[in-house]
């Protein structure tokens, strides 16, 4: 349960913001309004109001810097939202209307039973949908679309990730305690935060696996600002990235790890263009994953038998989630344009209404619950950006005309394709995604506009 802090932190989350957008230049605020209650509030705590949704920390972000950014934003709005981009938003947040309407029956079990979706239901899908997604996305879209805004981002990232890796250090060393020395509650499994015979840091994220991607994020924005001989908080970047390297090791997540690597193969051997494209390919795949998956389950199963002869244990838990994959894509198969909706009506029930399933991939959340046109709006909102940064920076080249910060644009648009891949396996999803994502929208948008004129 969380104690008296945790509470007293959200409820002091509003006034930090007002003083954040009081005291700082808009871009800055507005990186800092998501990034700021991302690292540092509790997590699985919130107001719970009659009526109204949950208001955890990643809603109570979005609310504040939608109340402290809206008028400005629109104020200083060098552009509207493109065709596509409407059609997403409107996609993800209206294709609910039709999934509730689809779901109006219970789903009933010997010994249990699902409630049916009501009209009402659409409030709290709405609630959640526009925190998570649309406000972060809009305010990237808006206001983080210069090249200046670019850099920003990446600076805030490793700046906050200088301070952020002392708990890091300290948890890696000492144990995943702080969320529960100082929050009153650890968020997770305190097994899965072991590895080789040490541990992977948790601070305030939830997850060790959240907390490495976050620690990889810094490192490449640590090396962009390293090749550019950036100053972060007075110390040379080439020794964040140094540090960041190897705090990216000692959390202890191999994943993570081969993402680092297959960034700095791209940041090194490529120019922003080809890494646009790079980017660009791999979130189209992770765009048709979903038919993908299901076509290549035969081959998959033939890969952990290769597997099994390395690693059983590893081929027992990769088996484990195919097997856990196939029948949620049956059942989703279902009702594979607008999903089964809330309620965990998604997951594969016993005959009793005991769970069956464990659901881990943000793809197959997202595919299972809203179905293709749900999956489709979600992921395009960040394929879009990417293959249009690719065309830009294809006619840029072709003309010879240089973009602005170009390789900022680019690490932004690598960690948005290293984080959609990590869809696949894991739920990673966070605000800082969608901002990003944002940013990179709003200022392709803006370059198209300058070619034409």
């Amino acid at each position: 349960m969380p104690n008296l802090l945790a509470y007293l932190a959200l409820i002091a989350w509003p006034f930090l913001a007002r003083i954040i957008k009081q005291k700082m230049q808009l871009v800055d605020a507005a990186i800092l309004l998501f990034l700021l209650p991302y690292l540092l509030l509790p997590v699985k705590t919130a107001f719970d109001f009659p009526v109204l949704p949950a208001i955890n920390k990643d809603s109570l972000a979005s609310i504040m810097a939608f109340l402290l950014l809206y008028r400005v934003s629109l104020d200083n709005a060098k552009i509207k939202f493109g065709r596509v981009y409407r059609l997403c938003l409107v996609g993800f947040l209206f294709g609910p209307v039709i999934t509730i309407f689809l779901n109006s029956e219970p789903l009933e079990f010997a010994d249990n039973y699902l409630p049916g979706l009501k009209a009402w239901d659409f409030i709290g899908v709405f609630f959640i949908k526009t925190t998570s997604i649309v406000i972060p996305f809009c305010v990237g879209y808006l206001v983080l679309n210069t090249a200046y805004a670019h850099r920003r981002i990446v600076y805030w990232i490793a700046f906050c990730a200088v301070f952020y890796t002392l708990p890091m250090l300290w948890e890696i060393r000492m144990s995943p305690q702080l969320h529960a020395q100082i929050y009153g509650f650890f968020p997770h499994q305190f097994a899965q935060q072991v590895r080789a015979g040490g541990f992977r840091p948790v601070v305030f994220l939830g997850h060790g696996l959240l907390v490495a991607f976050f620690a990889y994020t810094a490192c490449m924005c640590a090396f962009v600002l390293m090749k550019n001989k950036v100053i972060i908080w007075k110390i040379p970047a080439r020794y964040v990235f140094i540090g960041l390297f190897v705090v990216v090791f000692l959390c202890k997540t191999m994943g993570v790890v081969l993402y680092l690597f297959l960034l700095l193969t791209l940041l090194l051997l490529f120019k922003p263009k080809n890494q646009f494209l790079m980017a660009t390919i791999f979130v189209f795949f992770v765009t048709c994953y979903p038919a993908i998956r299901e076509a290549s389950s035969p081959q998959l199963r033939s890969f952990t038998q290769l597997v099994s002869q390395y690693n059983e244990d590893r081929a027992q838990s990769f088996a484990f989630r195919l097997n856990n994959e196939d029948d949620l894509l049956a059942k989703a198969s279902e009702r594979k344009w607008f999903g089964w909706g809330s309620w965990g009506r998604n997951l594969i029930y016993d005959y009793s209404g005991q769970k069956l399933s464990v659901i881990d991939g943000q793809w197959i959340i997202i595919f299972s619950s809203w179905g293709w046109v749900g999956y489709l709006s979600f992921f395009g909102l960040f394929f879009v950006p990417l293959y249009r940064w690719f065309l830009i920076l294809k006619e840029a080249d072709r003309h010879k005309v240089p973009i602005e910060s170009a390789d900022y644009s680019a690490v932004i648009g690598l960690i948005l394709m290293s984080n959609m891949i990590d869809f696949i396996p894991n739920s990673s999803l966070s605000s800082v995604t969608l901002l990003m994502a944002g940013a990179l929208a709003g200022r392709a948008v803006l370059l198209k506009r300058d070619a034409k004129a």
